[in-house]
C-alpha cells in the first residue's frame, strides 16, 4: 500500500480538524483539568500524519482557539497541511518546534 502523500495532494480539512480537535479535548483538555498540566509544559507532538495533526493542534487559529503556548511541538517526519490558514504569527512564535526528517524519506 502506497500513502496518496505527493505534490499537490488534497488535505482534508474536515478530517484534519476532527483529528486535532479531538487532541485538544481528550489529550489537552485532559491534561490541563484532571491532572492540572498548565498548556506551558505539554509537548505536542507526532510522526508522519501524527506530526501533521500536531502542527495544525499548535499552530492552526482554529485548531488552538485558546491561543495555548505549548511546552513545544514535534514534527517527526510531517508536513504543513492547511499551510495557507496557517498564519497566526502569535501562535507560530510562542510554541517552539522541532521538526525533523530522515534522509530515506521519500514519502514526505
Amino acid at each position: 500500500y502506497d500513502w496518496p502523500i505527493a505534490v499537490g495532494s488534497q488535505d482534508d480539512p474536515d478530517g484534519l480538524h476532527k483529528a486535532a480537535t479531538q487532541i485538544q479535548t481528550t489529550a489537552i483538555q485532559s491534561l490541563i483539568d484532571d491532572d492540572g498540566i498548565p498548556p506551558n509544559k505539554i509537548v505536542v507532538g507526532g510522526f508522519s500524519q501524527g506530526g501533521a495533526v500536531a502542527l495544525l493542534t499548535c499552530y492552526h487559529p482554529t485548531m488552538n482557539p485558546q491561543k495555548y503556548k505549548f511546552a513545544g511541538c514535534i514534527g517527526l517526519s510531517a508536513w504543513l497541511t492547511l499551510p495557507q490558514q496557517v498564519n497566526d504569527p502569535t501562535l507560530a512564535q510562542q510554541t517552539p518546534l522541532f521538526w525533523g526528517h530522515g534522509t530515506y524519506d521519500d514519502k514526505v
